[in-house]
């Protein structure tokens, strides 16, 4: 199977551990996932799933695996 590296930014919705859609597509973290608060100081996935779902932009980075996006960083944004 060939993955994609790839970065999409919009608004988290559906947000329930371990993972969320962002502008229709589905997310998915796990382990290895960095999570990064507003300021790109690392923050645990609790506080990132608690302050995503409140509806700030958020920013991921990661491989598409099928119609997947596994997330190596999940970011909020301003």
């Amino acid at each position: 199977m060939v993955s994609h590296q790839l970065e999409i930014e919009g608004i988290a919705q559906s947000v329930a551990a371990p993972g969320f859609t962002v502008n229709g597509v589905a997310v998915t973290t796990d382990a290895n996932t960095e999570f990064r608060d507003n300021n790109g100081e690392p923050i645990g996935s609790a506080a990132f799933f608690q302050a995503a779902a409140s509806g700030p932009p958020v920013k991921v980075r990661g491989v598409l695996v099928g119609n997947v996006v596994l997330a190596e960083r999940a970011e909020l944004e301003d």
